[in-house]
């Protein structure tokens, strides 16, 4: 029989005897060692064999070799009961390592006993505790030798051997010092290392762990090849995916079906579908039949990209390999035809198939009710939901949950509530995305009370709330400006361990800021690092925002410092941000540094940042500087209208006509930006601005000089700054200008003309004018007839005021309070109250609201007149057209009856009684007496 190190020992009565290090006998009891339940049926024969055993002992013989046969039939016996688990509790019961080093080699060297993982690793555990490496070394071979597993707590043990103490995830690094040390690795050790590196999570060290195993000339097992291939897979690392393929090709195995499928799915999942479809056909070449998840993932993989005749093919080719399309497949067919918006197909391939004996499964349906409450064919989907109920699968809370989401997001959240309703009537308990979506519907539209109903009802039902539920919550509190509430209810949330996450937060921030509570706003970001939510960059930005909205300038640098120090990465939103409040609060030195260190940063400028630039060079009177930036722009990004309004002011203001003509030149070309007539306002308003009339005047000349702008829309701007500034000929000079070259003024600069004109008492130009512009085609508004109204007025011209009336009427130009106001105030001036009186019954006649001013000319008439009841009755039947009289009104009345103290007293208290705050002029009217004010 083998050497048996164990059978050695010598068993007297009821005692288990072995060696000690000092080569003396020891005595170990028996109760102890096996712990009696382990090995309970032993029989334990009488021997007197002691001497026997110390004499083989100090020869050298480790072991009973046969020279009587009852010793030997008991150490066969006993191996023969021997179990791994009774190995690991007798090695646990020495107190000498050395003995239990001894037993161990004696257990490990009996063919009929297996170790386990967990006994090396108490050998290797009690080696480590006395440094002895070496041995170590042994128990490891042994294990790898026999095939014994080992597991992580083997490789901890033995990195501690060689001070490794960082974990696992240091076993690339620890390789070298294991070697060194004599643990040399074959490849089943290698492949398990792996595994275990994957299991933990240590993809990239597994890597690192597999390229050292192929250069050591060991090979990889395909479970390892198929394990990395997995984890790589789900990094979306579709080439290195592919490399594994071919370096294992190359090492030569021969990739089964199931890494085949693997490559493939992970291919699909990468949107890899081309070297999809390769690898598909790579594998039936090499005589490999797909399966049939490798067909399902082929079809829905092409079908998501909605290439129907790809799945075709491979539908064809799933049936020649002998796969029945199953209601999976058909499924995912109508998945994509749907998406394509190919229904009529859809429909006849659903027909088809419940014509070869597939019964349509509730995600069918749901699939096709889906897709066409996609495209909101609301009808249909429903007409397949009464379907399913009346011969399919009863709809569960997915189906009604489709429904309630267009409902929502269709603003119908009464429909939306009704379905949700329905669903709880039929008996279907609606889960906790139904609750979301409905809440969700009722956020939209800041329905706090139906969806605080709907909360609590979700609570009431056993369900928790979960972050989308509070997130809706809090949108609806805080679109419905109960922002108190949402706050409250973020403690709530929180309180109960529910990640609000970073969306939620940045929403809330914004919410604050924008109802100026800033401090409150501040205090939610500060909360964020006990809720254990990160800011993130969008969460800078807002408060960022905040800051420069405030111009709290040095507060936003102290921020814009703090993003880099927390681990976060400005963007370009925060820079521009930083960039638009330094310049706004003119730090524009300050502003040069930062877009600077935007550029360092790897962080590319936009239209923004260089319009934000340009704007702040131009304010701080550093216009050589912003041209430079705009020829840096140009090179870079499109230059944009803004760009135009931010660097064109400040060259015409300094004279450089010039360059701002070569600007503009360039960005009107036939390739780039249309400027429209009210972009042409803007500019020029913006260069009024900052560079003056004068310049403005000039520079437009040169415009229209160079052929460079003939939109007539220029000149308004210059023209209303003229006339405004008593400089109404000039204005009709530069319009003569225009005119020279072709470009009429537009309706709105001949009104703003005719306008200055008459205020500058040049009524006969104005006049001439007004004849100029029919002749040019442009048809007067009601503006340019009020103008001449007023005038007319004006000058007692009543005739020629009604004749221009007349004219206006013909034109089909409708007036308004203004035109009708100001011929009744000219016919009761010229004494002529009763046409006056006739005109305005014919305009009530019709649909025209009166104003205080159509009825103010005609009281004050009447009271002119001495005619007091008639002024009384016509105040009376104001208010009767609902026109509520003001303080000139009232005013008018108590004028009119100065003669009348009482009347004018009582006028006077019904002012007051109607909420009509009387003025200086109110007293002044009022008799000489003492009032009870």
């Amino acid at each position: 029989m083998g050497v048996m190190e164990l059978c050695s020992s010598r068993f007297c009565g009821n005692d288990l005897w072995g060696p000690r290090s000092d080569g003396k006998a020891a005595c170990f009891g028996y109760a102890e060692v096996v712990k009696r339940k382990r090995i309970r049926n032993l029989r334990i024969p009488p021997s007197t064999f002691h001497g026997f055993y110390m004499k083989r002992r100090r020869k050298g013989v480790y072991g009973i070799l046969g020279e009587h046969v009852c010793e030997a039939e008991f150490v066969e016996n006993t191996c023969k009961r021997l179990k791994s688990k009774d190995v690991f509790e007798v090695l646990k019961s020495f107190s000498d390592t050395n003995e239990a080093l001894l037993f161990f080699r004696s257990a490990a060297q009996h063919h009929s006993v297996i170790l386990s993982t967990e006994s090396c690793n108490y050998m290797l555990k009690l080696l480590r505790g006395q440094e002895r490496v070496k041995e170590m070394v042994t128990v490891f071979d042994m294990m790898q030798k026999q095939i014994i597993k080992g597991n992580l707590d083997t490789y901890l043990i033995i990195f501690e051997a060689i001070n490794v103490h960082e974990g696992i995830k240091m076993a690339p690094s620890a390789l070298e010092r294991m070697n060194k040390a004599g643990f040399v690795l074959n490849a089943y050790s290698y492949n398990g290392l792996i595994h275990l590196l994957l299991q933990s999570g240590f993809w990239k060290e597994a890597m690192e762990v597999y390229r050292r195993m192929v250069s050591e000339g060991l090979k990889p097992s395909l479970k390892t090849f198929s394990a990395l291939m997995v984890a790589l897979g789900k990094k979306r690392y579709a080439d290195a995916v592919l490399g594994l393929l071919k370096e294992m090709k190359e090492l030569g195995l021969r990739p089964n079906v199931y890494t085949f499928t693997i490559c493939i799915r992970m291919l699909g999942f990468c949107g890899r579908l081309n070297d999809a479809k390769q690898l598909f056909w790579n594998m039936k070449s090499s005589k490999q039949k797909p399966d049939r998840v490798t067909y399902l993932t082929l079809l829905d993989k092409f079908g998501d990209r909605g290439e129907i005749d790809t799945m075709r093919l491979f539908w064809r080719e799933m049936e020649t390999d002998g796969y029945v399309a199953d209601v999976i497949a058909f499924t995912t067919l109508l998945d994509a035809l749907c998406k394509k918006g190919q229904f009529d197909e859809a429909f006849s391939v659903f027909d088809a198939m419940k014509k070869k004996g597939i019964q349509p499964t509730l995600q069918t349906y749901n699939t096709l009710i889906a897709g066409l409450l996609r495209v909101s064919r609301l009808g249909e989907a429903q007409q397949l939901f009464n379907q399913m109920e009346a011969c399919g699968p009863h709809p569960m809370a997915y189906t009604y949950n489709l429904f309630m989401d267009y409902y929502g997001k269709s603003g119908e959240a009464g429909k939306a509530l009704k379905t949700f309703d329905e669903m709880k009537n039929r008996g279907i308990l609606p889960n906790l995305v139904s609750f979301n979506i409905l809440l969700y519907s009722l956020a939209e539209l800041g329905k706090v009370s139906s969806a605080k109903a709907v909360f609590h009802e979700m609570e009431v039902s056993g369900l928790s709330p979960d972050a989308i539920t509070y997130n809706m919550m809090i949108k609806c509190y805080s679109k419905s400006g109960k922002i108190d509430d949402g706050i409250k209810l973020l403690h709530e949330m929180t309180e109960k361990g529910c990640d609000p996450g970073d969306k939620t937060i940045n929403a809330l921030i914004h919410t604050l800021y924008k109802a100026n509570r800033e401090s409150d706003a501040w205090a939610v970001f500060h909360r964020m690092k006990e809720m254990n939510v990160k800011p993130t960059i969008v969460t800078y930005n807002t408060l960022l925002f905040g800051l420069s909205k405030g111009c709290e300038v040095e507060r936003a640098m102290e921020l814009f410092r703090a993003i880099t120090e927390n681990g976060c990465s400005p963007d370009t939103i925060t820079f521009n941000t930083l960039l638009d409040c330094l310049c706004k609060n003119g730090k524009v030195e300050e502003a040069i540094k930062v877009l600077y260190k935007m550029t360092e940063q790897s962080c590319a400028p936009d239209v923004f940042t260089y319009n934000t630039m340009i704007h702040g060079l131009v304010k701080d009177h550093r216009v050589e500087k912003a041209f430079w930036l705009y020829h840096q722009m140009r090179k870079v990004v499109y230059c944009d209208f803004i760009t135009l309004c931010s660097l064109l002011p400040g060259l015409v203001k300094n004279g450089k006509f010039e360059d701002a003509l070569k600007i503009i030149t360039n960005f009107i070309r036939p390739d780039g930006f249309r400027i429209d007539g009210s972009s042409w306002e803007v500019l020029m308003e913006g260069i009024l601005v900052e560079a003056g009339v004068e310049q403005a005047k000039t520079f437009i000349e040169e415009m229209v000089f160079c052929g460079i702008c003939r939109d007539n829309a220029i000149l308004f701007p210059v023209i209303k700054s003229l006339c405004k500034n008593n400089r109404a000929i000039d204005g009709q000079r530069l319009c003569q200008t225009f005119k020279n070259y072709g470009i009429s003024p537009n309706v709105k600069t001949y009104n703003c003309l005719i306008d200055g004109l008459l205020e500058a008492n040049h009524a006969s130009l104005a006049w001439d004018l007004y004849e100029e512009m029919k002749g040019t085609g442009y048809a007067p508004n009601v503006w340019t007839f009020n103008l001449l109204f007023g005038d007319l007025a004006k000058s007692n011209r009543i005739d020629d005021m009604l004749a221009l009336h007349e004219e206006m009427h013909i034109k089909g130009c409708e007036g308004n309070n203004i035109t009708y106001n100001s011929i009744i105030s000219g016919l009761v001036k010229a004494e002529r109250l009763e046409q006056a009186l006739d005109f305005y019954y014919d305009l009530i006649s019709g649909d025209f609201s009166p104003s205080p001013g159509t009825y103010g000319p005609l009281i004050d008439g009447f009271l002119k007149l001495g005619r007091l009841d008639e002024a009384k009755q016509l105040f009376e039947e104001m208010q009767g057209y609902g026109c509520r009289p003001n303080c000139a009104i009232y005013n008018i009345l108590i004028n009119g009856m100065s003669g009348y103290s009482d009347q004018a007293y009582g006028v006077y208290k019904k002012m007051v009684a109607g909420g009509c705050s009387p003025n200086t002029g109110t007293f002044a009217q009022l008799p000489n007496q003492s009032w009870d004010l």
